[in-house]
């Protein structure tokens, strides 16, 4: 014990020692942190814990957040009394932004880092006891330039907390305008607060993704809870396509030929197993009796798919366009060509226009709205392979037509 009477400066004095001496004497410390003024004194408090006075503080000033490397001097006597050591300084820098998000802790290597979600691989200061492959919520402050073993990182982060990462949400909604606040209302059901809006406003319908928190604190009464952490995207595109009705849960569906089983608006008072064209707006919200949260089809138009084309052949080189010649001999011009190149066997289905004007030299028209898909084996026999070559006269006359017309090039 450095004093044995109480006194005012002996007592404070004692007990800043008895602080310092806390530190490991020599010890590297690499951390960000903020300078506060007592006493006339600027003490930088150390994100790791731990008041310091710095021997050189060059324009900086009070609330000034820095990053510090040093190392720690436990045999100083701070002139500043709120420091409980001193820090010889080796370099000052800006300290990183703050950090907020849900992510993956990862072995890498001997490292155990942390895979945000937004992007970016730091090593954590503190583990809050999670280990590798737990999902977690850092919040903390970006360091850079820390000094680690870890090569694949973007830096380390400096740990205020890390928690469980709520459940994950997703789904497409409008946003309203309560009191002060714009909120959002799920169709899946529920009204919460967002983390951000981006660009969007009151009215418009979105897609929101991120953690769902039931306990927040409610901005505008009464909400579900908050999205914190959230993308939002638009969530209205338009459909045109033709497809199948089918029976969905409680209610009439639409099988898109294009992929997709969707909710609609309005099914016409069609019945399943009916072709019918629809247009309309993926991920509106639709009054109907389906006890499903698949995507829905608002505002929809619903007609019989009229001059329906399916077709099985090739995709050929023509004098100025990449066509679709069928197995029947005719040739198109398609809408798209989904990818598929010269040469590959197709599937093609779509809306047949024959009336259709092109640059491309075709004797069949348009196909409009279309997919192409790869000939797994469901389309007939190719000319190729269907066409006699020998024997034709042991075919009848009226055969031989029919594969004349099936057959021509």
């Amino acid at each position: 014990m450095l004093f044995k009477h109480v006194g005012g400066t002996g007592l404070l004095l004692f007990a800043s020692v008895a602080l310092c001496r806390a530190q490991t004497s020599g010890q590297t410390i690499d951390t960000c942190g903020q300078f506060t003024l007592s006493g006339g004194c600027l003490v930088f408090q150390a994100d790791t814990g731990g008041a310091f006075q710095l021997d050189t503080t060059p324009g900086l000033t009070q609330s000034d957040r820095i990053h510090v490397v040093g190392t720690v001097n436990t045999g100083c006597l701070p002139s500043c009394a709120a420091a409980t050591a001193c820090i010889a300084v080796t370099t000052l820098a800006p300290c990183g932004s703050q950090f907020s998000g849900c992510g993956t802790l990862v072995q890498s290597g001997n490292c155990l880092v942390f895979q945000a979600d937004s992007g970016g691989t730091f090593v954590l200061d503190q583990l809050g006891g999670f280990g590798p492959g737990d999902r977690v919520d850092v919040a903390g402050t970006e360091n850079p330039l820390c000094g680690n073993t870890c090569s694949t990182t973007n830096g380390c982060l400096t740990v205020s907390s890390i928690l469980a990462c709520g459940t994950q949400f997703t789904s497409c909604g409008q946003l309203i305008v309560r009191g002060t606040c714009v909120l959002f209302v799920a169709d899946r059901g529920g009204t919460y607060s967002l983390d951000t809006l981006a660009s969007f406003v009151a009215g418009d319908r979105v897609r929101v993704a991120g953690t769902l928190d039931l306990t927040c604190a409610a901005q505008c009464p009464p909400e579900d809870g908050c999205i914190t952490h959230n993308t939002i995207q638009s969530c209205n595109t338009t459909f045109v396509g033709c497809g199948t009705l089918v029976q969905g849960p409680g209610c009439v569906m639409f099988q898109a030929d294009s992929g997709g089983t969707f909710a609609l608006a309005n099914t016409g008072g069609l019945s399943v197993g009916t072709r019918v064209h629809v247009t309309g707006v993926t991920g509106g919200a639709c009054v109907n009796t389906c006890a499903t949260t698949q995507t829905c089809i608002a505002d929809n138009t619903i007609e019989l798919c009229q001059n329906e084309f399916v077709e099985c052949g090739k995709l050929v080189q023509g004098a100025e366009c990449v066509l679709f010649q069928a197995d029947t001999g005719a040739s198109y011009v398609l809408d798209n060509l989904a990818g598929f190149s010269v040469g590959a066997r197709v599937r093609v289905t779509g809306i047949l226009d024959q009336t259709c004007v092109s640059t491309c030299l075709i004797s069949g028209g348009c196909v409009h709205n279309n997919t192409v898909t790869a000939d797994t084996g469901t389309c007939p026999l190719a000319p190729s392979s269907a066409c006699p070559t020998t024997a034709v006269a042991l075919i009848s006359l009226p055969l031989l037509g029919l594969l004349r017309r099936r057959c021509s090039p």
